[in-house]
């Protein structure tokens, strides 16, 4: 076995076959050299269009063809041909060698350009091409698509693909069309792996229909992709999410891996609301200006900044601090915004995952895909845009993925893990695991959490099985369509849940999120999150 790389043997293999026309382009320099001679414009001009081939510059090769093969086929024409050529070649890469001793034909001058075209189903066709030089350029002939044609022939192909390979659940069983979220993804995301390589020939043809190969190689199958998906969670989340508009994201608690995903789970960021209370109260308690002993006054809200926000349906709360959480109580959260103020409330939100990409594979793949990141402005602005933003809503902008990783972390006693959805290590994410809190923290979130599910607005997410520990939220996203102009508008309004159980041992942690869904996160996105805990605790 060759000690090289595949492409170090290839360029070795290309150099070598060069070498005798290499050797003879040296010595036919050096000889002119010695006499004075000048330099050939034939192999100048061959030169300068096999390297502008090369980089795909077609205006430029344009340019080296001769006046009459200028008028006898327009710039348009000639991109058309190169391209279809490239196509049917499935051409990924054209490496020219130096032009080697020129002849003469019928009064034009023949120049042998080397050339080494990488292609993706073919492999390697190492081959020349006689350029013809005459009237000041090159006589450009169809030929000249691509190399190793030979006048009065063009290319064509014959594909044959290779089998694909399967994208794999937890236990191995293949995922199938009904699960279909985050299958098609997966498709997309790995679709070069998964596609393998395809093979077959590439032929020579003449008008008359005889062929000669020009290249030709075996598909090579796919490589299956396993992830880290439960058929059964997977399921459950598609059913629970029922076709509405919106989003389910469910991780492991313990190592964040991706167990479902359904719907809108992370390419459609939404104002997270009140489940970003979460984040603005490790900010507080990390920055001091909070604490589990602090008391409120009861409101129905609270001036901030010069604007007074309300409670989410004007109901008075207030009391201890996990009183005030379990009720999600805007009077009291908002004013925490400008004490926490910009650099500690964007430090948490980003110590949790925001402002950075989604962590579900390979950087490269995630950079690729472009996929979106859930984001909190790097300078939110006055206090009031403090105040908003403490209860999730102005600016900020969070997936279920993200919101499902602030539950694990809080499950996994303040430690945040990269949400892997593949198996594969060499595909999955290189981030490591990030101290967002200590324990201790940790665990006092999770008391308030449990509060949240025990007797205050997430009651719904209760389970039969084990004790939940969740958040709510509604974000409130402006007036419903019709209702500009009415004194007190109804609000289009997104329902969210986070939550993670069992609260002592967790093993699964959840986000969900329904869009334009007309009640509150209490209402209609805490049971939805119930239905699939209890599928998978």
């Amino acid at each position: 076995m060759s000690p090289h790389s595949p492409e170090v043997e290839r360029r070795r293999r290309f150099v070598t076959r060069t070498l005798p026309l290499t050797a003879i382009a040296l010595a036919a320099f050096a000889w002119g050299a010695a006499t004075g001679a000048p330099g050939s414009p034939e192999k100048e001009a061959a030169q300068r269009f096999a390297e502008a081939w090369a980089r795909q510059d077609f205006g430029a090769m344009h340019r080296e063809l001769s006046p009459a093969s200028r008028r006898a086929i327009e710039i348009n024409d000639f991109v058309i041909a190169y391209r279809e050529a490239a196509t049917t070649a499935t051409l990924r890469a054209l490496e020219p060698g130096s032009p080697g001793e020129t002849t003469s034909v019928e009064g034009a001058t023949v120049v042998p350009v080397p050339f080494d075209a990488v292609t993706v189903a073919f492999g390697d066709v190492v081959a020349s091409l006689d350029l013809l030089y005459a009237n000041g350029g090159i006589a450009w002939d169809p030929s000249f698509v691509f190399p190793g044609l030979r006048r009065g022939e063009h290319l064509e192909s014959e594909v044959d693909l290779a089998p694909r390979a399967p994208i794999l659940a937890i236990d191995g069983s293949p995922l199938t069309d009904d699960l279909s979220g985050p299958r098609e993804h997966l498709e997309a995301a790995f679709d070069a792996r998964l596609a393998g390589k395809p093979g077959g020939s590439l032929m020579a043809v003449t008008d008359a229909g005889s062929a000669r190969i020009l290249a030709e190689s075996e598909p090579r199958a796919g490589a299956a992709l396993k992830t880290t998906i439960d058929p059964d969670l997977q399921s459950a989340a598609v059913t629970a999410l029922a076709g509405r508009l919106g989003g389910v994201a469910v991780l492991d608690a313990r190592n964040g891996n991706v167990r479902a995903l359904a719907g809108l789970a992370f390419s459609a960021p939404q104002p997270p609301g009140s489940v970003f209370k979460v984040i603005t109260t490790v900010a507080a308690f990390q920055k001091g200006v909070a604490s589990l002993e602090d008391t409120f006054p009861i409101l129905d809200g609270v001036n901030v900044g010069g604007r007074f926000i309300s409670n989410a349906n004007g109901e008075f709360c207030g009391g201890t601090f996990a009183e005030a959480f379990a009720e999600s109580c805007n009077a009291d959260f908002a004013p925490l915004g400008p004490k926490i103020g910009n650099d500690g409330l964007v430090a948490a939100a980003e110590s949790f995952g925001f402002n950075s990409p989604p962590t579900l594979y390979d950087p490269r793949v995630v950079r690729e895909l472009d996929l979106p990141s859930s984001t909190i402005p790097d300078q939110i602005g006055t206090d009031l845009d403090l105040g908003v933003s403490a209860i999730g809503q102005g600016e900020v902008l969070a997936t279920p993925l993200q919101m499902a990783s602030v539950a694990q972390t809080v499950a996994n006693g303040g430690l945040r893990r990269p949400t892997s959805i593949v198996a594969n290590r060499k595909l999955r994410p290189d981030a490591g695991p990030v101290r967002v809190m200590s324990r201790r923290m940790a665990g006092d979130l999770t008391d308030l959490m449990v509060g949240v599910v025990a007797g205050g607005t997430g009651a719904a997410g209760a389970i039969v099985e084990a004790q939940v520990a969740g958040k709510t939220g509604t974000a409130e996203l402006g007036p419903a369509p019709g209702q500009e102009d009415e004194p007190e508008p109804i609000q289009i309004k997104n329902a969210w849940f986070i939550a993670f159980a069992p609260a002592d041992k967790p093993t699964l942690a959840v986000a969900v999120v329904l869009i334009d869904a007309g009640a509150s996160g209490g209402e209609v996105a805490a049971p939805t999150a119930a239905q699939i805990l209890s599928a998978g605790i």
